[in-house]
Formats: C-alpha cells, sequence, structure tokens
C-alpha cells in the first residue's frame, strides 16, 4: 500500500476511535439507559473497563479502493473487583446475596459476607450443547448456601420475562436468534429441547 503515509494511519486510527465512542455510548444510551427507565427495580452499574488501542492493529486491509482499519478491542478487564465491591459496599440492605458466577475469584467477598452471617446463593448458566458449565469452582460452589445452574436455552426461552417494552427490540432479537441456534443445536444431536419460543 504505498499511498499510506504515517498521516493517514494516524486519520485511519482516529476515525476508527471515534466510530467506536460513538457506538459504545449509542449501546450505552439505547439499550441499558432505556431499561433502566422502564424497569425502575434494576440498577445498572459500569464495572470493569473497556479498553480501546487504536493504534494497535486489528484489521487494515484495502478493498475496492477502500481503506478498512480496525484497532484492537479489550473487555471486562476488572469486572469482578467492581462486583465484589458493591456487594460488600451494600451489605446492610440485604440478607441474602445471589452471585451469577462459578469464578473463583469471588471466594474472597463470598467468605466476607458468609463471615458476616449473609446468605449466599450462587446460579451458574450452563452454555452451549450439551450444557456445560465454565469456570465452576468446586470451592466456590461449596461455600455457598444454594446453588443452581440453568440450562441457557431453557434459562432464555422459559425464564426470561417478557413484559412489554422492557427489552429493547435489538436485544430480543439477539436473544431469538440465541435460542433458536441452541434449539437447532439440541435438535440435532438429539436432544430432549422444548419447542423454540420468541419474546
Amino acid at each position: 500500500m504505498p499511498d499510506i503515509t504515517e498521516e493517514s494511519v494516524e486519520a485511519l486510527a482516529k476515525a476508527w476511535w471515534e466510530g467506536e465512542k460513538k457506538r459504545f455510548d449509542k449501546l450505552r444510551s439505547d439499550v441499558y439507559d432505556e431499561i433502566q427507565k422502564r424497569a425502575d427495580y434494576l440498577e445498572f452499574k459500569y464495572a470493569g473497563l473497556y479498553n480501546v488501542k487504536p493504534f494497535e492493529v486489528h484489521k487494515f486491509q484495502k478493498e475496492n479502493g477502500c481503506y478498512t482499519y480496525q484497532g484492537v478491542r479489550t473487555g471486562e478487564k476488572g469486572v469482578d473487583v467492581g462486583i465484589a465491591t458493591d456487594m460488600i459496599a451494600k451489605m446492610s440492605a440485604y440478607d441474602a446475596a445471589i452471585l451469577v458466577s462459578g469464578d473463583a475469584d469471588f471466594q474472597p467477598v463470598v467468605r466476607y459476607l458468609k463471615d458476616h452471617l449473609k446468605y449466599v446463593y450462587q446460579f451458574s448458566v450452563a452454555k452451549g450443547v450439551p450444557p456445560n458449565i465454565d469456570y465452576l469452582s468446586s470451592y466456590l460452589k461449596g461455600m455457598v448456601d444454594v446453588f443452581e445452574s440453568f440450562d441457557e436455552e431453557e434459562l432464555l426461552s422459559k425464564y426470561l420475562k417478557k413484559e412489554d417494552g422492557i427489552i429493547p427490540r435489538q436485544i430480543r432479537r439477539e436473544i431469538d436468534n440465541k435460542i433458536n441456534a441452541l434449539y437447532s443445536q439440541k435438535k440435532s444431536i438429539g436432544l430432549d429441547a422444548p419447542a423454540s419460543r420468541k419474546l
């Protein structure tokens, strides 16, 4: 690509970064903030770090005379720490904590809550076909008061609340796609699966 200069790469990286920022801000306002407004019994907390590196190239190619440039995106850094901090900070407001994770990193906070006479219920989502629980710590499972796992397809199709207007259309579409994909996989290997249901 002889026509590429340092200045043009910098311009492409800046344009990509600005596009990512707009996309992230739109996702936050159109999805999470809308759900928060409609379901005031939920509280969204932004924990962790979404890291965008415009000058660390993930994809850079020329097609039909136009350049496609993508930097590197990483996410979910520090999410566990944010969740654990919130669990401790709000201890006076609850008797039982519900943890939807099987990550061993939560052992210290679960131990702390148990030492302060709180109940801890742990739920894990068994993903894929056949359903499988990743990152399930046997130590963590032994520390909690109640442990339960849910099949991902059953959880999405049977237990997800379907009130009008709570779940934005684009999220409902993704959930429907995931339900149908899991249902098809189960059917293809002969596992019993309930009829696919749309939200």
